[in-house]
C-alpha cells in the first residue's frame, strides 16, 4: 500500500511540474517608451537614455540581492544584468532547462537615467587593478567582479562619467558573454572578467560587453520572388552548436575536427555559394544536453554569418533547443525575433508551442502574396502522464 501512495505522489508530483513548463508563457520583452523599461533587463532593446550608476551584488536564493541604497531622484531602480559573473555559475544555472533556475552568484546592475540629459556613464571596462584603464577621470566601482585571493588580484568595473553637456555617446546596455566567439549584434567588449583557463578547456571565458547609444535597428524584411519567378530557400538543421567547442561527431579524422569553426565554415560556404533568399533553420540549433547553457553565448555563432550578408531568416524549435539555456521556449522565440533579420514570431500564446507563425512571400513587381510559408512548433516532448497507458492513439497513420 505504502509503496502504490508514493508513486501516486510522484506522479502527482511530476504531472503539475508537467504542466506548467508547457504552459504557454507570457512575454516579458518591455515595448519601447513604456515606464517598465527602466526596470526590465532586456539587451536587445533600443534605448537611448544613458546609465547612470553601475555596481556588483552578490544574490542567493532567500536572502535576495544586498544593494545600495537609493538616495537620489536622477534615475531608476536597480536593474540586474541575468547572467552571472563566473562561468561555472552561469553553467550550472543553465546546465538543464527542466525545474526553473535558482538565482544565485555575483552579478552587475546598472540605474538607468530618467532623461537623456543628466550625468551619464559614457565608458566601461573590467581589468584588474594592475591593468586598469589610464587616465585620472576613471573610477573604480567598490564591489569586485572576482574577489581578490591569493595569487589573484581580484577584477574590478571602471567607469567614466560625463555631465549632459559633453559630446561623448553614452553606454546605454551591458551584457555577459561566455566563450570566444563573436558577441551579440551592437555589443563591443569590455574588458574580460574571466579568462578560458589554459588547461581546462571546459573553462569559458568570461567578457562584459557594453553598447553605446541606441542598439540600430535593421527593417524587417519583405521577401519578395525574383524577376525570373525563383525564390531560393537555403534550409540548416540540427547545428548543434553550444557555449563551448564540443566533439565532433560522425567525421573520420575526429581529433583534428573543431566543432564551432567547421560548422560556422560550411555554414558560410553554402551561404556564398547558394546566394539564397531565405534560409529556414529547422530545429536543434542549440545543442542542448546541458552543453547550450547560455543561449545568448551561443546564438551568434549562427546567425553572424546571415547578418553579415543581410539574410533575412526564420526558425522553427526541435526538441533539444530547450533542453538547456536560461529562456524557456516562448522566451527563446522572442529572443529570435528581436535579432536582425530575423522574421520569427513566438506566436499566439492560446496556441501549443512557441513559434507558430505565417510569412508571406510577395510578388516581385506588386505587392500581391504569392506564397506563404507557416513556421509549427512541434513542441520538444509529449506531457508526461500516466493516462497514456490507457489512451489509443490520437492520430491517424492511414
Amino acid at each position: 500500500m505504502t509503496a502504490v501512495v508514493w508513486v501516486l505522489l510522484f506522479w502527482a508530483l511530476y504531472a503539475t511540474v508537467s504542466h506548467y513548463m508547457h504552459a504557454p508563457i507570457a512575454p516579458r520583452v518591455g515595448q519601447p517608451g513604456r515606464p517598465t523599461d527602466l526596470e526590465t533587463y532586456e539587451p536587445l532593446l533600443s534605448h537611448d537614455r544613458p546609465l547612470y550608476n553601475v555596481t556588483v551584488a552578490y544574490c542567493q536564493p532567500r536572502g535576495g540581492c544586498t544593494l545600495p541604497r537609493i538616495s537620489d531622484d536622477h534615475a531608476g531602480p536597480w536593474v540586474r544584468v541575468d547572467r552571472p559573473l563566473t562561468a561555472k555559475t552561469a553553467r550550472q544555472l543553465g546546465a538543464w532547462n527542466t525545474f526553473g533556475k535558482p538565482l544565485y552568484g555575483r552579478f552587475v546592475f546598472y540605474r538607468r537615467a530618467l532623461t537623456t540629459h543628466s550625468v551619464r556613464i559614457i565608458d566601461i571596462f573590467a581589468a584588474t587593478t594592475a591593468k586598469r584603464p589610464n587616465g585620472t577621470d576613471w573610477e573604480r566601482v567598490r564591489e569586485p567582479l572576482v574577489a581578490p585571493r591569493a595569487h589573484h588580484p581580484g577584477v574590478y568595473l571602471y567607469i567614466r562619467k560625463a555631465p549632459a553637456s559633453a559630446p561623448d555617446v553614452g553606454v546605454t546596455e551591458l551584457s555577459v558573454h561566455y566563450g570566444h566567439h563573436t558577441p551579440l549584434p551592437g555589443f563591443v567588449a569590455a574588458g574580460t572578467i574571466e579568462p578560458a583557463h589554459r588547461l581546462h578547456s571546459r573553462k569559458a571565458k568570461v567578457t562584459l560587453l557594453a553598447r553605446h547609444g541606441p542598439l540600430p535597428r535593421v527593417p524587417r524584411p519583405t521577401l519578395r520572388f525574383r524577376a525570373d519567378g525563383t525564390f531560393k530557400i537555403l534550409q540548416i538543421a540540427d547545428l548543434h552548436l553550444s557555449v563551448l567547442e564540443e566533439p565532433c561527431r560522425d567525421v573520420e579524422d575526429r581529433a583534428s575536427c573543431q566543432s564551432h569553426n567547421h560548422t560556422v565554415a560550411r555554414i558560410e560556404a553554402w551561404l556564398d555559394a547558394e546566394k539564397p533568399d531565405l534560409v529556414v533553420l529547422t530545429g536543434d540549433q542549440w545543442n542542448g544536453q546541458g552543453t547550450s547553457w547560455d543561449e545568448r553565448s551561443a546564438t551568434p555563432l549562427w546567425v553572424d554569418p546571415l547578418v553579415r550578408r543581410r539574410i533575412p531568416w526564420i526558425p522553427v524549435l526541435g526538441n533539444h533547443d530547450s533542453e538547456s539555456g536560461f529562456f524557456s521556449r516562448t522566451e527563446q522565440m522572442l529572443f529570435l525575433a528581436q535579432l536582425p533579420y530575423s522574421l520569427a514570431e513566438a506566436g499566439a500564446h492560446a496556441l501549443h508551442g512557441a513559434g507558430n507563425y505565417q510569412v508571406p512571400v510577395y510578388a516581385a513587381s506588386n505587392n500581391t502574396e504569392a506564397w506563404t510559408m507557416y513556421a509549427l512548433d512541434s513542441g520538444a516532448n509529449a506531457p508526461f502522464s500516466l493516462w497514456h497507458l490507457w489512451q489509443s492513439a490520437l492520430y491517424d497513420w492511414g
